[in-house]
């Protein structure tokens, strides 16, 4: 259910973070272009935040009886508080993204992990099972974002809302394109276990998957080779050097095929 739900939330978005990482990138000169981006994406990304959590707050009794989990209901409406936090820190992290701030996103990722993992583990080593995680979820959840917003505040020094709608409707455009592909994509890679569950059983499909899983560790070095020279990609690309990023491209590829090589042939 939490899977599902995960995926959902990859969707509603609506690629904001995505697009928020182009136009930050390219607009990175020129600080009314990027003041407008941000604005714009921070606000777009509360609202839906807020618009996906009172929907599936509406459908929680649905959703948890299509999984056959009915008392998970409170839990799981208890949990929808932490959308808009977390789609506020995607705008967050998609900004400091755009303007190549790296190792402060990485930081903050560590910082998000840690908070999780330490208040989600608390409660239950006190005894308060599931409902106790569920909060330390929550509260680590509203940390993080009051820290990202913190460090976010030294970058981007005010909000405004010129040219909101325009910027918006650029926003939402590529955005919602990225969302589509995404979508192809995840049918692409999981539908081979979809094959194999149809033609056999669920036990085989378990052990495929966790196969298929480790296998898929792989794609840690290109995404975070990706998630590197995106930014980058877009900044020259809105200057219009576009040879640059063909230099860029080539070299990425090639410290891909380097690395990765040597584990496929191994």
């Amino acid at each position: 259910m939490l899977f599902a739900i995960t995926s959902l939330l990859g969707v509603t978005n609506l690629g904001i973070p995505g697009a928020t990482i182009k136009y930050v990138a390219e607009f990175k000169d020129d600080k009314n272009r990027l003041y407008q981006a941000v604005s714009t994406s921070f606000v777009i990304s509360i609202i839906l935040g807020i618009v996906t959590a009172v929907a599936l707050f509406i459908t929680a009794d649905i959703i948890t009886g299509i999984f056959n989990m009915p008392s998970l209901t409170p839990l799981l409406k208890l949990f929808l508080l932490t959308i808009p936090f977390s789609y506020m820190v995607e705008s967050v992290i998609a900004t400091l993204t755009g303007l190549r701030e790296m190792k402060l996103v990485s930081f903050l990722n560590v910082t998000s992990k840690s908070l999780n993992f330490g208040l989600v583990l608390i409660p239950i080593i006190l005894g308060y099972g599931i409902k106790g995680a569920v909060i330390g979820i929550i509260i680590a959840t509203i940390i993080y974002a009051f820290i990202a917003l913190f460090f976010f505040s030294n970058f981007i020094f005010h909000l405004t809302f010129s040219k909101f709608r325009e910027t918006a409707k650029k926003l939402l455009h590529f955005g919602i394109q990225t969302v589509i592909s995404g979508i192809v994509s995840i049918m692409l890679y999981r539908i081979d276990v979809l094959m194999i569950g149809y033609f056999m059983t669920s036990t085989e499909v378990g052990i495929y998957s966790v196969a298929i899983g480790i296998a898929r560790m792989i794609w840690i070095i290109p995404q975070s080779i990706n998630t590197v020279s995106y930014p980058t990609f877009s900044y020259y690309w809105g200057k219009g050097e576009h040879d640059v990023v063909n230099k860029l491209f080539n070299k990425g590829l090639k410290y891909s095929a380097c690395m990765l090589a040597p584990i496929g042939l191994g």
